[in-house]
Formats: C-alpha cells, sequence, structure tokens
C-alpha cells in the first residue's frame, strides 16, 4: 500500500498533472494509507446501511450469469 501510495503522490505531484487538474477546475487530495483506508471502510459502512435499510438483497453470481446470457 506504501508503494502505491508513494507512486501516486509522485504522479500526482508532477506540474503536468497538476496543470491539468487545474484546468479541469480540479483539486486532487490524496490522504496517506491508513487514512485512506478508514475512510473506504467508513463509506462502506454507510452504504451497506443504505441497501440493509432499502431492504435490498444481494444477487447469487450464478443468477448473473444466467441472466447475462438470457
Amino acid at each position: 500500500m506504501e508503494r502505491v501510495y508513494q507512486a501516486l503522490r509522485r504522479a500526482f505531484n508532477a506540474a503536468e498533472v497538476r496543470q491539468a487538474m487545474a484546468t479541469q477546475g480540479k483539486q486532487i487530495v490524496l490522504m496517506p494509507p491508513r487514512e485512506t483506508v478508514a475512510y473506504f471502510r467508513s463509506e462502506m459502512d454507510k452504504c451497506a446501511a443504505i441497501v440493509r435499510q432499502a431492504g435490498i438483497e444481494p444477487v447469487q453470481q450464478a443468477a448473473r450469469k444466467e441472466a447475462a446470457y438470457s
């Protein structure tokens, strides 16, 4: 995870990437690995709660494959 973070940090700090983002009106925010993991876990928990509250049931893999070939 640390190697990926460092590679992203280098890429996002490159002048051409910063310029491209600025041209699009965007700003890159790169969190350290532990913060990123905590953020995604929190977001997944929120999404799971919404799915449960809505009563949405998971689709079984076999059913998805069968539906794809119908």
